[in-house]
């Protein structure tokens, strides 16, 4: 329980107020998968649906997060953050000091490139493993333009880790703004990481 706890933690600091005029959860999309399920005894692909997690299935989400993200995120796999039992852990505090220290350094203006004051972004895009070969990675940050028009967002910007969401982001139509190489940063544990060569923020505009 302890890492839904810090990601429970950590959701409780985000701020934003959604516009009452758009409803919650908005369905986005409906999408068909490209195979059938293992297992699953049918024949066609799986149909999903591609939308805000409601209420009753919050908790299942960062139950998700908790146990695949967090071990599979280059960041949070190298510093072990899922082994450290304490929510505000000094290894979580490494992960934040290399993200902070990537964007102050490197962090391009998202609000004057796009002309914006305000944008979408998000934390750890991950899909089931049994889920996984359907193309649902590249669905879900596809469905950002749908979700930001409807709150009034023009742009998008985040921060990507690995080699597999660089690449589905830039097939969505994200592009690179500023990249930094693993192994020129100062904590050993991050300069290790050889499943992935650097963490990158890209970006889009939501038109």
């Amino acid at each position: 329980m302890e890492e839904l706890d810090r990601l429970q933690q950590a959701m409780q600091l985000l701020h934003w107020k959604r516009p009452e005029s758009v409803p919650f959860p908005s369905v986005q999309k409906r999408y068909v998968g490209r195979r059938p399920l293992k297992g699953a005894g049918g024949h066609s692909p799986p149909t999903y649906v591609i939308q805000e997690v409601p209420g009753d299935r919050q908790e299942e989400a960062i139950r998700l997060m908790a146990d695949v993200f967090l071990r599979e995120e280059p960041l949070t796999a190298a510093f072990r953050i899922t082994d450290d039992p304490e929510p505000k852990s000094e290894r979580l505090q490494r992960v934040v000091s290399v993200v902070r220290k990537f964007e102050a350094l490197v962090q391009p203006d998202v609000f004057e490139r796009f002309g914006v004051r305000e944008y979408l972004s998000a934390v750890g895009l991950v899909v089931a493993h049994e889920h996984r070969g359907q193309g649902l990675g590249e669905q879900l940050l596809r469905a950002r333009w749908q979700l930001g028009r409807s709150l009034g967002l023009r742009a998008t910007a985040t921060m990507f880790t690995g080699p597999a969401s660089q690449l589905l982001a830039r097939r969505a139509g994200f592009h690179t703004l500023a990249e930094a190489r693993y192994v020129d940063q100062e904590q050993p544990a991050v300069r290790a990481i050889t499943g992935a060569s650097c963490m990158k923020i890209m970006a889009a505009a939501l038109e």
